[in-house]
């Protein structure tokens, strides 16, 4: 959060200077008109040309900065857009109670078959990933670590019907532990998404969390969560609109003053049109996107989970329940 706030504060004030050295420039534009209208009114005393000179070359230092200011933001804006990145987005959910809440005084006699294996607080681990570089991953691996005390009863994935070309696939390594699996995945390719599915026995005593662990031979290859990837999307989507802004109501009106005046009336023109297409074609179409940047950073999606094969044994008798549905809060990458 902290982090957020800086990069906030650092835009605003890289913007609130912009803006403050505008307003001075505009300032500045308006001189030689009124230096023009003094001239006209004092006839006797004339403005030498080394001062005209100098006035014109500070006005024009003045744009040039401001033009240098914008050409470099929105250079360096290209730059990182463009540049190769390897970058994996992830979110993790755990819900706990998949075959609802049980009475107190009838829990120690009811225990709960998963495929036929007696198996007691459960819980439903969830955890997406997706490309969102523009570069594809490969030979990405992903260690899942839950509790000391847990046990993964059962592991599938989202969509259920994985393609070939994704390579994926579960390791059996020896050192690996009953609460513990591991994956490969060959090639993610961008905005390709997975979804890891775990059903897992716990312990009353430890809290419902797990770690995850990566490891790729490219180094380049980072991990972020997808509320920090969204908070980072609208951060840019503010920039884009406020820099668009700055260029159509702030820049080309005040560089219309900037030039001759023979010349003013042929650029002014050129200007407002300029400053037209960027209100209708950049800004007016992105207006709704930027204010629910502004409203809200982050969203989040409901849906569904549903968990199978689950039996119930109440008092030694067996109670068969087939497609159990619940409904659950699931981030989506």
């Amino acid at each position: 959060m902290l982090l957020l706030m800086s990069k906030v504060f650092k835009f605003l004030f890289t913007f609130s200077a912009a803006a403050l050295a505008s307003c001075f420039s505009s300032q500045l534009l308006l001189l030689p008109s009124n230096a023009q209208l003094i001239s006209q009114a004092s006839s006797t005393n004339q403005s030498p040309p080394a001062s005209n000179e100098l006035l014109n070359g500070v006005i024009i230092a003045v744009v040039s900065g401001i033009i240098g200011f914008l050409a470099s933001f929105a250079i360096e804006r290209l730059k990182e857009k463009n540049a190769p990145k390897k970058q994996i987005s992830y979110s993790k959910v755990i819900k706990s109670g998949i075959v609802g809440n049980i009475e107190k005084d009838i829990e120690g006699k009811i225990g709960i078959l998963y495929k036929g294996k007696l198996a007691q607080n459960m819980f439903y681990a969830l955890f997406d990933i997706e490309n969102t570089g523009n570069q594809q991953v490969k030979n990405q691996e992903i260690r899942f670590e839950f509790a000391n005390n847990s046990e993964i009863l059962d592991v599938f994935h989202c969509p259920q019907k994985i393609e070939p070309e994704m390579e994926l696939k579960e390791l059996s390594e020896s050192s690996l532990r009953k609460h513990e699996k591991k994956f490969r995945i060959g090639v993610l390719k961008p905005k390709e998404k997975l979804g890891f599915r775990f059903i897992v026995q716990g312990s009353q005593n430890e809290s419902l969390d797990f770690k995850y662990h990566t490891k790729n031979d490219d180094d380049d290859v980072s991990f972020i969560k997808v509320e920090d990837k969204r908070v980072a999307d609208d951060i840019d989507q503010i920039k884009s609109f406020l820099l668009n802004w700055l260029v159509a109501f702030v820049l080309f009106p005040l560089m219309k003053g900037a030039f001759p005046y023979f010349l003013r009336e042929i650029i002014s023109p050129l200007l407002s049109l300029g400053s037209l297409a960027i209100f209708g074609f950049l800004i007016l179409p992105r207006l709704e996107s930027f204010i629910k940047s502004v409203v809200n950073l982050a969203t989040k999606k409901q849906s569904d989970i549903q968990s199978e094969k689950i039996g119930l044994v109440v008092m030694g008798g067996s109670v068969n329940v087939e497609n159990v549905a619940v409904s659950s809060d699931k981030n989506e990458v």
